[in-house]
């Protein structure tokens, strides 16, 4: 189990948390902010640093994660359901308007869709 230590509020008031790395879907930057956010089923989490940093240092340590457009970055071994038409990637087989999703750029979808079927040939790809 790898920890990454995150807050949970942009400025960090509420302190450090640690959370599993295992349990983040994907991570994206907000430029308002200046934070990276750190998505979990459940939460956002902030850090700070850049997208393509923290991309780097997570595959480095045995993790799956591909910058999917500029802003970003999905763990690989968390999508569920591949969207060809929208170009989205979802965490779950039952996608209602809450599910959380990830963007992916139309010039990277092929790549994505390509790394998705090496370490899941069970994925769901759909057409909307």
């Amino acid at each position: 189990m790898t920890l990454l230590s995150v807050t949970q509020d942009v400025g960090g008031k509420s302190g450090i948390t640690n959370i599993e790395i295992d349990t983040i879907l994907m991570l994206s930057y907000s430029k308002s902010i200046d934070r990276v956010l750190v998505h979990t089923a459940d939460s956002i989490f902030y850090t700070i640093g850049t997208l393509t940093f923290w991309n780097e240092v997570l595959n480095n340590s045995g993790h799956n994660f591909s910058l999917v457009d500029r802003s970003n970055s999905l763990n690989l071994d968390k999508v569920v359901v591949l969207d060809q038409t929208f170009k989205v990637a979802y965490f779950e087989s039952n996608i209602t308007s809450k599910s959380k999703r990830c963007i992916i750029a139309g010039y990277r979808f092929n790549e994505v869709k390509k790394s998705l079927n090496l370490i899941n040939p069970g994925i769901s790809i759909q057409e909307s």
